[in-house]
């Protein structure tokens, strides 16, 4: 082989390896970013999540306090004390005195 034939060989690898490594770089430096963009994501999901999660709690509370409630109104003290102050009834035996 000649001199020449040689030097372009050794050039023409040189280029491939440089246009590889290149790509390879390139390549690399695509997936740090698409990394760092999931990382972000990531995190304000992990944000959307905790608000979700505390207005989950927050729901429930209001059924728990909502469920109380109607067991309040369920109760016969609850019935007493409406007939008792808004229908001014009383027990039996029990005398209703009138102030005025």
């Amino acid at each position: 082989m000649s001199s020449k034939r040689k030097s372009e060989r050794v050039l023409n690898t040189f280029t491939v390896s440089v246009v590889f490594l290149v790509l390879v770089a390139a390549f690399v430096l695509g997936c740090v970013t698409k990394n760092n963009s999931l990382k972000a994501d990531a995190g304000a999901l992990d944000q959307q999540i905790m608000v979700l999660e505390e207005q989950l709690e927050a729901e429930k509370m209001k059924a728990l306090e909502s469920q109380v409630q109607q067991r309040y109104y369920e109760s016969d003290a609850y019935k007493e004390s409406v007939a008792r102050n808004t229908f001014n009834l009383i027990r039996e035996g029990e005398r209703l005195y009138i102030i005025q």
